[in-house]
């Protein structure tokens, strides 16, 4: 995993009654962009290891700031390494809450508490040790969470990676199912392709 530099990952995504694409990528030390094109908008959110933006086109065309909540939940999109490799350094506490079945599988859950002050619950197969849901408390009691499925792994370059992602919001809204087409890992990414100033340039 730490010899992976970048990622680039790209597929189809399907919410409600519609259906587009997305494209990701991740380069060290934490940046990230997202693309979701999506019932004829193109949505893009990037962090590039300082400052987290946002654009929405055509309707936009200057890049926004993302407020502290987006921003936060976009670096933990941007950690390469995901939240156990190196967790002490990282300053994350992990804790086994409880050994449990999630539908047919027997699985570890674990509390991560995060340096950031974020609380999520990964759930970890007992044999193969995949990680097969992550769930984060959201709302302001955290009665709500927020949930999401990995499947259908498949291995590129030997790194098992899900090739099926399907996100829960909370209660109140609906699915979202990602499917990955491509995953490629160590391709070249310009630092450009994350930046502020440079989108803010381009758009103008």
């Amino acid at each position: 995993m730490q010899s992976i530099q970048t990622e680039r990952m790209s597929g189809r995504i399907f919410a409600q009654f519609e259906t587009g694409s997305f494209e990701m990528e991740l380069k060290r030390p934490n940046k990230v962009r997202l693309e979701l094109n999506l019932a004829g908008t193109n949505v893009v959110r990037a962090y590039d290891g300082g400052t987290g933006w946002k654009l929405r086109l055509p309707s936009e065309h200057i890049p926004q700031g993302m407020d502290d909540k987006e921003t936060k939940e976009l670096i933990g999109q941007a950690d390469i390494d995901g939240p156990f490799l190196d967790y002490n350094n990282k300053g994350t506490q992990i804790e086994i809450v409880d050994k449990e079945m999630l539908g047919p599988s027997l699985v570890w859950k674990l509390k991560v508490a995060l340096k950031d002050g974020r609380v999520e619950y990964y759930y970890v197969e007992t044999t193969g040790y995949m990680v097969l849901m992550r769930e984060e408390p959201v709302g302001k009691d955290g009665s709500l969470f927020s949930r999401q499925f990995y499947r259908n792994f498949q291995r590129v370059e030997n790194i098992p990676f899900p090739f099926v992602v399907i996100s829960e919001p909370d209660d109140s809204e609906d699915p979202v199912r990602l499917e990955f087409d491509k995953i490629e890992i160590n391709v070249p990414e310009n630092d450009d392709r994350f930046n502020l100033k440079v989108a803010a340039n381009t758009t103008k």
